[in-house]
């Protein structure tokens, strides 16, 4: 479908008490909207995007989930490591005691 066959719609959206309306404009396309700055981007000063853009690349960074077989290992060894830890723990404050 082209843009200029695109009908305007209306979005609305509430955030908290507050509801408001986003209109779609046929005129704009979505390659000009994608390569956009954020609003909240802009917001920062120029000094602290570079902070901004380490927390978002780095901090924040997606990590690789392991294989579902390794988790459910991890899930059932775990309490019991951390039982026989505790126990190990008890016994060692009593030997001083």
């Amino acid at each position: 479908m082209d843009p200029e066959q695109r009908t305007p719609r209306e979005m609305t959206y509430k955030a908290g008490w507050k509801r408001s309306k986003i209109v779609s404009t046929p005129g704009k396309t979505e390659a000009a909207s994608a390569n956009a700055q954020p609003e909240a981007a802009r917001a920062i000063p120029r000094p602290l995007r570079s902070v901004a853009m380490f927390n978002e690349r780095v901090i924040w960074k997606h990590t690789p989930l392991p294989p579902v077989a390794a988790m459910k290992a991890v899930l059932i060894l775990l309490p019991a490591a951390v039982f026989a830890l505790f126990v190990w723990m008890v016994f060692w404050l009593s030997r001083f005691t």
